[in-house]
């Protein structure tokens, strides 16, 4: 359920971010550099995608975290 903040998960978000770093960090340079980019490219499409949609409504919050997971998954997978 939702905490008391209406966040679900907020208490993971630091560990995910060590575990990501620490195994960005033993690949070294290019995979931190890889995985910033592409959670920052992706999470552009996606905002150019759904602001059409969004537009009369106002403003548009989108999370970064899956972004973010998919960009580590990619840049872990190539520097493999």
């Amino acid at each position: 359920m939702a905490g008391a903040s209406g966040v679900i998960g907020r208490h993971l978000v630091p560990l995910w971010a060590a575990v990501i770093g620490l195994y960005f960090g033993w690949l070294g340079w290019s995979a931190v550099a890889t995985g910033t980019l592409l959670a920052f490219a992706a999470a552009a499409v996606a905002v150019l995608a759904l602001r059409p949609a969004t537009f009369r409504r106002g403003r548009l919050v989108v999370p970064m975290a899956p972004f973010i997971s998919a960009g580590a998954l990619v840049a872990v997978l190539v520097a493999r």
